[in-house]
Parts: C-alpha cells; sequence; structure tokens
C-alpha cells in the first residue's frame, strides 16, 4: 500500500491528513491496550501512525477505522457517520468492500 498518497489528502469538512506512518514500536492505547493504529488531532489535522507488519487489508481496516475515530472527533459540524464512512472508505478498496458489505449498500465508485 502507498502510503505517500494520503499525504496532505484533504478529508470531508476540512481536516487535512498530514499522513501516515509505520511505527516499528509496539503502540498501545490511552488505558495501555496493545494497538494496531493511533490518530493524532491537532486543530484541524490529523497524523495517523499504523504498526508496521500489518497485511495490506489489514492495514486498509486501521486507516479507515483510526479517519473514521478522528474524523468524529476533529469535525466542529459533523456531518452523518454514514456519509463520512462511505466518503473515506472510497480510497480505500478492501475497506470499501467489507464497509458496502456491513452496511448492506452499494459502495461509492
Amino acid at each position: 500500500m502507498d502510503l505517500e498518497s494520503f499525504k496532505s489528502l484533504r478529508l470531508p469538512g476540512g481536516v487535512i491528513l498530514l499522513g501516515i506512518e509505520l511505527e516499528e514500536a509496539p503502540m498501545v492505547d490511552a488505558i495501555g491496550r496493545p494497538a494496531l493504529a493511533k490518530a493524532v488531532i491537532e486543530g484541524n489535522t490529523v497524523a495517523v501512525a499504523l504498526a508496521a507488519g500489518q497485511a495490506p487489508a489489514e492495514m486498509s481496516i486501521s486507516i479507515y477505522h483510526e479517519l473514521l475515530e478522528a474524523l468524529t472527533v476533529a469535525l466542529a459540524a459533523r456531518p452523518r457517520p454514514f456519509a463520512i464512512l462511505m466518503r473515506l472508505v472510497s480510497r480505500i478498496p478492501p475497506a470499501r468492500r467489507i464497509a458496502a458489505s456491513a452496511w448492506q449498500v452499494r459502495p461509492p465508485c
């Protein structure tokens, strides 16, 4: 997966994804549990770190999950979660298929 394609990416609501980086060191969440990814939100920018060694499909789901959570937090005027989901997963093919199947809708092309 080409993580460079996510650099300086404008997301819904004017939020800017600064980039996605791979982390070699083990990551933990806010309460100390092992984590595959994390997002740092500062103003209208988001940076994502992924645990190295994930399969491409797992990586795409981790990216989707972190960005969906980050957008929910970062957006002052929050659009419906489904609208965020469909717009986001349209850029990540494995996530798009999984989300469309789970929500039983046809994914955007």
